[in-house]
Parts: structure tokens; sequence; C-alpha cells
């Protein structure tokens, strides 16, 4: 069942972090703890800020049964060998009306990554999603919690439908609002040692720093409304959830200037990459960089400087 949410959507600060409960009596009780302090995350409202919209967070999964058998003693170095084999994949999904012809297609494209991740011989694989859209719509954003139930994940995202609302006398406003698809991103129950997100758009975000759109097609041309920056934004998430490798997939070309900024401002090649989705190759690209990500974690972890 679906429960609506208040979203507070602002910066986080950079000392912010998400409690989760640890060890519950079985996994099923932490997936459903996980679930609930996204909740309670999204509902906390920090000093000065205002509601800007709702999200739709949908219930998390039951995990593998072999946790659930073993002793509650073996739960703690279960749990750790698990995230030094666990791929933490959240894909990051713009759902506006622009969408509307391409989003079965964009859904497609992100089974077939996390299906092709999943494959991969000795890892497992735990997904999400954030679906985003513009200030417009009251409830902008829908957020899958992470699971191990690849079937109940495809099953969750087939249930994002491309919307949006026209702005007073149908005034036209391409830019989205992206930034607040970070925020949630950011209160994802981040677990595992590899932490991958999957952005796919058709549109920059608000603001002329970002995009070379008409003028009057952005109602919001100074930038996003609630004061955030996109630099601070991908910090959090580089530094604070430790996200490894961010890939942005473009469906056309009014996302590169966007892109490009934000690549200048992470000033990490290697951490924030690009590619036109039409061109995505799984197991010569990025599939492999998961994994060779993969591969290093665990070498670290042994070593003990994770």
């Amino acid at each position: 069942v679906n429960s609506k949410l208040l979203f507070w959507t602002s910066a986080l600060s950079p000392h912010t972090r998400i409690t989760v409960p640890i060890a519950p009596r079985s996994m099923a009780q932490r997936e459903k703890a996980s679930a609930a302090s996204i909740a309670a995350s999204l509902n906390s409202r920090p000093p000065g800020l205002t509601v800007s919209k709702q999200i739709s967070l949908h219930s998390a999964a039951h995990p593998p049964s072999f946790y659930e058998a073993a002793a509650p003693g073996q739960h703690e170095q279960i749990a750790s060998d698990r995230r030094k084999r666990t791929v933490d994949a959240l894909f990051l999904l713009d759902a506006t009306g622009s969408m509307k012809e391409t989003i079965d297609t964009a859904k497609a494209k992100i089974n077939e990554i996390a299906t092709q991740i999943q494959r991969a011989e000795g890892y497992e694989l735990r997904v999400g999603f954030v679906a985003y859209r513009d200030f417009d719509i009251t409830s902008g954003l829908e957020v899958g919690p992470f699971t191990y139930d690849l079937n109940l994940f495809k099953e969750q995202l087939g249930r994002v439908k491309a919307t949006s609302a026209l702005y007073p006398n149908c005034k036209v406003d391409d830019p989205e609002d992206v930034f607040s698809g970070f925020v949630a991103a950011a209160h994802m129950d981040w677990r595992s040692s590899v932490r991958v997100i999957i952005h796919i758009g058709d549109a920059p975000c608000h603001g002329r720093a970002y995009h070379d759109l008409p003028a009057d097609w952005d109602n919001f041309p100074d930038g996003d409304p609630q004061g955030r920056n996109s630099q601070e934004l991908l910090r959090i998430l580089r530094i604070n959830n430790k996200v490894n490798l961010y890939q942005f997939l473009h469906l056309n070309n009014t996302t590169k200037k966007m892109v490009q900024r934000f690549k200048q401002e992470v000033n990490a090649d290697l951490w924030f990459q690009e590619m036109n989705l039409r061109d995505f190759e799984f197991q010569g690209g990025f599939v492999k960089g998961v994994l060779d990500a993969v591969h290093s974690s665990i070498q670290l972890s042994t070593k003990g400087t994770l």
C-alpha cells in the first residue's frame, strides 16, 4: 500500500546522516525499518523550510530467506559479508510529461541494466529508484526503496507514469526539478560498499547556467526557487552518501550543458560519466565499470581500509 508523505526539498547539511535501526530480529523487519527510516527522514522539517511537494513511497521488499534462517548471532557477520559483495544501484528518472514518448524505453533500459548487474556471478544487487518531476506537480516524487527483489522493483517502476501539469496560460516551462531528485537520492538507505546512480533525463534543471533554452521557457531562470545548488547536492551524494559512480544517460542535447556543469563542479571525470541512452553498452561499458568497482571495494575492505 502506498503512503503519502510530506517531502522537504532543501539541500542537506554536510553533516546530515540518516539513521537506520541496526539488527532487527529478522531481515524482513530490517527492510520494514529501512522504509520507515526513509519516511521519518523525509518528514523531519529543518528550521526555515517550507513544504514543496509530496512523495509516494513504495513498500519495501522481502529479503532473501537465508538471512531469516541464520542464528541471531550470525546476522552481523552475514550483513558485513553481504555489503562487500553487493551493489546498490539507484535509478534517477525524469518522469515529466515530456518523457511520455520515451519513458517506456527508459524503463526497459533500466530493467536491462539491473538484470545485467544481477547476473554477474558472485554479486548481489539492491535496486531502487527516484522518479522526479517539476514544481507544478504536488506529488512530484515517487520513491522505490532499495530491495533485493528485482521483480518487485520492476513492478513498482512499471507503475511510474510520465505526468506534468500546465502553468497558468499554458506557459512553456521545459526545465525540471532535478534537485529534488538529488535530495531524495541522498535520503535513500545506502548500505553496500559499491553505490551507483544511473540518471536518465530529457530536460535540464532550472537556471540559465544549466541550459541554452529560450529565456521565456524557464519559469525559474535564476535557478532553483528553494535556493539549492548542484555543487553542494552532488558533494553530499559523493562524500556523505559515498556514491562510487554517477552515470548520466542523455536522451537529447538539451541536457549537455547541465551535465558539463555538474562534471566541472565535482571535478572528477571518473566519478561522473555520461553517455547517450541509445549508445549505452552493457557488457563492455557501464556494467564492467560497476563490477570493477565491486572488486576494488572488496580488496579495500579486506585490507581494512573501508
